[in-house]
């Protein structure tokens, strides 16, 4: 069975408490979240709803029939739902839209703070480097620390919660992602502005001190994310 990450759960039973709530005017109480096979049987409601970007996979709402009459009524304004007619079918699926609409802004604001540290770490890294702005006033290009070790912890932040699968291909897609975009910048440096001791030093150095440690430190948090999954459970 596959690995269950509560960041991705916990997301969908709040859209599924928040929009059952208003549509149907019924309080869920959700309980503790676990992994379990289920083999669905004559008189259930599925709806299946793909997901892709970042976050791949499918999600299943799986209601009994009965149930699923009743909620189709409270959302009719009470009409009456003997059994599940198109129109029935047509509500319930709108649920499910619903909550998955909820869901995905749950997880967009939740990675607005992210994108806030984000922007804060460039402006301070780049503000580092312009000393040449502040002739009689060379202390105030600093920050370049602080915004290095923001990138490092949203970097690692992000790729904690996620799923990483295999080693190998896991670390090729942060190759991937990271090196033709250095590799770009230093061949545009070198041709516009005559940087060529810098991409020189790209080359050989693997991308620059920055680059080398990101990396390694990725290497460090494959394996500790694995084992705060496999042996302390903490994901």
């Amino acid at each position: 069975m596959a690995d269950m990450n509560v960041n991705y759960i916990n997301p969908f039973l709040e859209a599924a408490i928040a929009i059952v709530k208003d549509a149907c005017q019924v309080e869920l109480k959700i309980g503790k979240p676990y992994a379990k096979m289920v083999e669905l049987t004559e008189g259930t409601v599925v709806i299946l709803i793909s997901v892709t970007g970042e976050m791949r996979g499918q999600v299943v709402l799986s209601i009994d029939e009965k149930k699923a009459c009743e909620i189709a009524s409270r959302m009719m304004m009470g009409m009456p739902v003997p059994e599940l007619d198109d129109m029935a079918i047509s509500a319930i699926s709108e649920l499910g839209n619903m909550i998955m609409g909820n869901a995905a802004t749950v997880f967009s604001v939740r990675n607005i703070g992210i994108d806030i540290l984000k922007c804060f770490a460039a402006i301070v890294i780049t503000n580092s480097h312009m000393d040449i702005l502040y002739p009689k006033f060379g202390a105030l290009a600093t920050g370049g620390a602080i915004g290095d070790a923001l990138f490092f912890f949203c970097s690692g932040f992000t790729l904690f919660l996620g799923r990483m699968g295999r080693f190998d291909n896991w670390y090729k897609r942060r190759i991937n992602r990271i090196y033709p975009t250095v590799f770009a910048w230093a061949i545009l440096g070198s041709l516009l502005f005559g940087y060529h001791n810098d991409i020189n030093n790209i080359l050989l150095s693997g991308g620059g001190w920055f680059v080398s440690c990101i990396m390694l430190y990725y290497v460090l948090l494959y394996f500790i994310q694995r084992y705060l999954l496999e042996y302390l459970k903490l994901v």
